[in-house]
């Protein structure tokens, strides 16, 4: 068959069905191998390329798990909303640590719609297998949740 009519025959919304079962699937298991390693109070909304991560030790910061096909990138990000000062905290822990100063390379966002929201991410390409993807979301966040929840900032 011609491709031209087998991608008019294809509805949106079945690939986007698509997208959401893989979005789906790739989050419940980065999620089985979290909680495998007793990090709870984890939030996965339904079709959407990012998770929610509580802090246990700290109130003023989440971790979110999350991923661009438009940039073709994955972040691990830890998140505050606490504006300058709550910056400035975050900042010093993470050059007060030996591991998170020299081990990652971080990027920090202001928001552009909340100017009290500031994020530091950890960023790589989505170019991977599903398998490859666990990994690094685990690889990754896991260390920096640990030192942050012993850290206890």
């Amino acid at each position: 068959t011609d491709s031209n009519d087998t991608a008019s025959s294809t509805s949106p919304a079945v690939v986007d069905s698509d997208k959401t079962l893989w979005c789906n699937q790739l989050w419940e298991k980065v999620i089985e191998r979290l909680k495998e390693q007793n990090i709870t109070n984890i939030k996965k909304y339904n079709g959407r390329p990012y998770l929610a991560i509580k802090s246990s030790a700290n109130h003023l910061i989440q971790y979110v798990l999350s991923y661009s096909v438009r940039y073709d990138l994955t972040y691990v990000a830890i998140e505050t909303f606490n504006g300058e000062e709550a910056r400035d905290v975050i900042d010093q822990f993470i050059n007060n640590s030996t591991y998170l100063s020299q081990a990652q390379n971080w990027i920090k966002k202001q928001g552009s719609k909340d100017k009290n929201k500031w994020a530091w991410l950890i960023a790589d390409t989505l170019d991977k297998s599903d398998d490859e993807l666990v990994e690094w979301y685990i690889n990754v966040f896991t260390p920096i949740y640990n030192e942050f929840e012993k850290g206890c900032i």
